[in-house]
Protein backbone atom coordinates (compact mmCIF):
# COMPACT_ATOMS: atom_id res chain seq x y z
CA UNK A 1 0.00 0.00 0.00
CA UNK A 2 1.18 3.49 -0.79
CA UNK A 3 -0.09 6.28 1.44
CA UNK A 4 0.19 9.90 0.35
CA UNK A 5 0.12 12.67 2.94
CA UNK A 6 -0.04 16.42 2.64
CA UNK A 7 -1.86 19.46 4.02
CA UNK A 8 -3.32 22.36 2.01
CA UNK A 9 -2.02 22.45 -1.54
CA UNK A 10 0.21 19.50 -0.71
CA UNK A 11 -2.96 17.65 0.33
CA UNK A 12 -4.48 18.26 -3.09
CA UNK A 13 -1.32 16.92 -4.67
CA UNK A 14 -1.43 13.92 -2.32
CA UNK A 15 -4.89 13.15 -3.72
CA UNK A 16 -3.51 13.49 -7.25
CA UNK A 17 -0.58 11.18 -6.38
CA UNK A 18 -2.88 8.53 -4.91
CA UNK A 19 -5.09 8.63 -7.99
CA UNK A 20 -2.10 8.49 -10.32
CA UNK A 21 -0.57 5.49 -8.55
CA UNK A 22 -3.96 3.77 -8.48
CA UNK A 23 -4.23 4.33 -12.24
CA UNK A 24 -0.95 2.41 -12.49
CA UNK A 25 -2.36 -0.55 -10.53
CA UNK A 26 -0.93 0.21 -7.09
CA UNK A 27 -3.37 0.50 -4.21
CA UNK A 28 -2.93 4.04 -2.92
CA UNK A 29 -4.71 6.26 -0.41
CA UNK A 30 -4.43 9.97 0.28
CA UNK A 31 -4.45 11.20 3.88
CA UNK A 32 -5.22 14.91 3.96
CA UNK A 33 -6.59 15.33 7.48
CA UNK A 34 -3.66 15.69 9.89
CA UNK A 35 -5.99 15.23 12.87
CA UNK A 36 -7.53 11.94 11.71
CA UNK A 37 -6.98 9.31 14.42
CA UNK A 38 -4.47 6.65 13.49
CA UNK A 39 -6.76 3.71 12.72
CA UNK A 40 -3.79 1.50 11.98
CA UNK A 41 -1.95 2.32 15.16
CA UNK A 42 0.30 -0.41 16.57
CA UNK A 43 0.21 -2.33 13.31
CA UNK A 44 3.36 -3.11 11.44
CA UNK A 45 3.59 -1.31 8.11
CA UNK A 46 6.65 -3.12 6.82
CA UNK A 47 5.27 -3.33 3.27
CA UNK A 48 3.85 0.18 3.18
CA UNK A 49 5.23 3.39 1.79
CA UNK A 50 4.29 6.89 2.91
CA UNK A 51 4.94 9.59 0.33
CA UNK A 52 4.90 12.90 2.18
CA UNK A 53 4.48 16.20 0.36
CA UNK A 54 5.53 19.40 2.11
CA UNK A 55 7.09 22.58 0.77
CA UNK A 56 8.76 23.59 4.04
CA UNK A 57 9.28 20.13 5.51
CA UNK A 58 8.71 21.67 8.94
CA UNK A 59 4.93 21.43 9.53
CA UNK A 60 4.40 19.72 12.89
CA UNK A 61 1.42 17.60 11.77
CA UNK A 62 3.42 16.37 8.77
CA UNK A 63 6.36 15.49 10.99
CA UNK A 64 4.08 13.67 13.45
CA UNK A 65 2.60 11.53 10.66
CA UNK A 66 6.08 10.76 9.37
CA UNK A 67 7.35 9.76 12.81
CA UNK A 68 4.30 7.50 13.32
CA UNK A 69 5.01 5.68 10.07
CA UNK A 70 8.69 5.28 10.88
CA UNK A 71 7.91 3.93 14.36
CA UNK A 72 5.69 1.28 12.77
CA UNK A 73 8.33 0.14 10.26
CA UNK A 74 6.87 1.96 7.26
CA UNK A 75 9.13 3.41 4.61
CA UNK A 76 8.99 7.17 3.99
CA UNK A 77 9.71 9.07 0.82
CA UNK A 78 9.41 12.85 1.03
CA UNK A 79 9.07 15.44 -1.68
CA UNK A 80 10.03 18.78 -0.21
CA UNK A 81 11.63 22.05 -1.21
CA UNK A 82 14.48 21.77 1.29
CA UNK A 83 17.04 18.96 1.49
CA UNK A 84 17.99 19.96 5.04
CA UNK A 85 14.44 20.15 6.41
CA UNK A 86 13.36 18.03 9.37
CA UNK A 87 11.08 16.02 7.06
CA UNK A 88 13.90 15.25 4.64
CA UNK A 89 16.11 14.12 7.51
CA UNK A 90 13.37 11.80 8.86
CA UNK A 91 12.74 10.23 5.45
CA UNK A 92 14.30 7.10 4.02
CA UNK A 93 14.44 8.90 0.68
CA UNK A 94 14.11 12.66 0.22
CA UNK A 95 13.49 14.29 -3.15
CA UNK A 96 14.11 18.04 -2.82
CA UNK A 97 13.18 20.36 -5.67
CA UNK A 98 14.72 23.76 -4.72
CA UNK A 99 12.27 26.38 -5.95
CA UNK A 100 12.18 29.98 -4.66
CA UNK A 101 9.59 30.16 -1.88
CA UNK A 102 6.72 32.56 -2.39
CA UNK A 103 4.43 33.48 0.47
CA UNK A 104 1.27 35.55 0.75
CA UNK A 105 0.76 36.03 4.47
CA UNK A 106 0.64 32.56 5.98
CA UNK A 107 -0.10 30.93 2.60
CA UNK A 108 2.76 29.25 0.79
CA UNK A 109 2.46 30.05 -2.92
CA UNK A 110 5.63 28.20 -4.02
CA UNK A 111 5.20 26.53 -7.39
CA UNK A 112 4.16 22.89 -7.26
CA UNK A 113 5.09 22.02 -10.84
CA UNK A 114 8.20 20.06 -9.71
CA UNK A 115 6.01 18.00 -7.35
CA UNK A 116 3.65 17.00 -10.17
CA UNK A 117 6.66 16.07 -12.30
CA UNK A 118 8.24 13.97 -9.53
CA UNK A 119 4.95 12.17 -8.83
CA UNK A 120 4.60 11.32 -12.52
CA UNK A 121 8.19 10.05 -12.73
CA UNK A 122 7.71 7.91 -9.60
CA UNK A 123 4.44 6.46 -10.90
CA UNK A 124 5.96 5.54 -14.26
CA UNK A 125 9.05 4.04 -12.62
CA UNK A 126 6.88 2.01 -10.26
CA UNK A 127 4.79 0.70 -13.17
CA UNK A 128 7.95 -0.19 -15.09
CA UNK A 129 9.35 -2.13 -12.12
CA UNK A 130 6.04 -3.94 -11.54
CA UNK A 131 5.94 -4.94 -15.23
CA UNK A 132 9.54 -6.14 -15.03
CA UNK A 133 8.81 -8.23 -11.90
CA UNK A 134 5.75 -9.75 -13.58
CA UNK A 135 7.85 -10.97 -16.52
CA UNK A 136 10.55 -12.53 -14.31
Amino acid sequence: IVFFFGIGTSGSLAQFGARLFSNFDTYSVAIIDPFQPAAIQNKKMRNSLLIVLSVSGETEQVLNQTRFFKQNNGQVLSITNRAKSTLAMLSDIALPYYMPEEKKGSLNMTTQIPVVYLLEVLAHEMKSRLNHEATD
